[in-house]
């Protein structure tokens, strides 16, 4: 997987990372996601099953940490 990473202080979300070469095809990730509005701007994000498959995939340690993180919302 091959991602960048913006930080943008003024951005509500703070963080945005932007997936290149994703382990999941895209078009099953678009269909899946999740619409918010930042602004007036509609921006479509990755499910949060589709994040965790993907972390997994990746198999770093901080990817596993996040997963387990993301784990946990998803049982609220």
């Amino acid at each position: 997987m091959k991602a960048l990473n913006f930080y943008a202080e003024k951005l509500p979300i703070g963080e945005i990372d932007i997936v290149f070469d994703s382990p999941v095809p895209y078009d099953e990730l678009k269909g899946r996601s999740v619409k918010i509005e930042l602004g007036e701007i509609p921006v479509p994000l990755i499910s949060i099953q589709d994040l965790i498959e993907i972390k997994v995939k990746a198999g770093r340690e901080q990817d596993l940490a996040d997963v387990e993180h993301l784990r946990r919302i998803l049982e609220k």
